[in-house]
């Protein structure tokens, strides 16, 4: 309630708030068994419409006690800085303590157990740095997940295209076991929504460039056509896949991938997205003699795979090559679509 008077809501608003917070009682309820009534003494009602607004109003001061950046979702939290030197780790820590201050000041407990810490780097002897909140030793992991992704330190995603592979694995045995009745229609259509989302859920950010791992994603699918083609009654000792999947068009993943992370630019570019720190990394090119060959965005040379794999750097080549495809595609989309959502007809 002081948190709400704070940023100037008073009168009969705030009592009216307050009536909506206090006296609120919880029970379980099991079968036809109740517990007993416990009473509420913090927090805001969950799956309530009210409920996620004053929660973000009562954390929301939480910028005026660390000055490191942070990153928030619901009830997690995030602090990420840049580490060079011992001074910086100390820095860091500071941060922790004054977060860990926060917490106190508004009678917070936090799970010590789910605290993570996680280093990325691309050295091979790297200096860690014990760092602590409390009196507790926050535990050092080599991979975090993160909105369903999974973040190694060396952000390869090897752990992420492992998961999300053997989940849609599981995913399309548990369709093929329970469709064995439906239509070569309704089985691609249970693939996928249930299957093919799986390995597509957020490409954009780990989509792999490696061979072997953009061959591990595509045999996932090839099972599914064999599988699909022997309900379709095409099946053969020497079947094509590839006309199989001309057939249903059912395209390959790498080149689904490709398509998501044009897509992405093309509403970055258009303002879809707002991310000013990918934004500015952006760079037209206006050579001094352009000639019918100038790719439009500048390519930046990196000495290493992993720099020149990275997300906006090979959207850029990719867009240099397809440029008039890009525009007049989605051009065409947005015209022919009119006020629908693109991002669904992009899906």
């Amino acid at each position: 309630m002081s948190k709400l008077e704070a940023i100037s809501i008073t009168g009969p608003l705030l009592s009216w708030l307050g009536s909506f917070l206090y006296g609120r009682v919880q029970i379980v309820k099991y079968k036809n068994f109740y517990s007993r009534e416990i009473h509420v003494t913090s927090g805001v009602p969950q799956g309530s419409h009210l409920g996620p607004l004053l929660f973000n109003i009562f954390i929301n001061d939480i910028k005026e006690f660390i000055s490191t950046r942070f990153l928030s979702f619901a009830d997690d939290v995030k602090l990420y800085s840049v580490v060079k030197h011992s001074r910086d780790s100390m820095n860091l820590q500071s941060q922790i303590d004054s977060f860990l201050l926060w917490v106190e000041i508004n009678v917070l407990k936090l799970n010590i157990d789910k605290c993570k810490l996680i280093t990325f780097h691309k050295y091979r002897t790297p200096n860690y740095y014990n760092y602590i909140l409390g009196s507790n030793n926050i535990k050092r992991v080599a991979y975090v997940q993160n909105l369903n992704i999974t973040l190694d330190s060396q952000l390869n995603f090897k752990e992420h295209i492992l998961a999300s592979s053997s989940k849609a694995l599981k995913q399309l045995g548990f369709v093929l076991r329970h469709s064995r009745e439906f239509s070569p229609g309704t089985l691609k259509l249970l693939y996928c929504s249930l299957v093919r989302s799986i390995l597509e859920y957020d490409s954009v950010i780990w989509s792999p460039f490696y061979p072997g791992d953009i061959e591990f994603l595509e045999k996932i699918q090839r099972k599914f056509l064999r599988h699909f083609a022997f309900r379709s009654l095409i099946w053969s000792l020497n079947l094509d896949l590839d006309l199989v999947r001309n057939m249903f068009n059912l395209d390959y993943l790498a080149h689904r991938r490709q398509v998501f992370d044009l897509c992405f630019l093309y509403r970055l570019l258009n303002g879809s997205v707002e991310c000013p720190d990918l934004l500015s990394m952006v760079e037209l090119n206006i050579p001094a003699r352009p000639t019918r060959h100038t790719p439009i965005l500048r390519v930046r040379m990196h000495r290493n795979n992993y720099a020149n794999n990275f997300f906006l750097y090979r959207t850029i080549k990719l867009a240099n090559t397809r440029w008039v495809w890009i525009f007049v595609t989605c051009n065409v989309r947005v015209i022919i679509l009119g006020y629908l959502d693109v991002n669904s007809f992009v899906c």
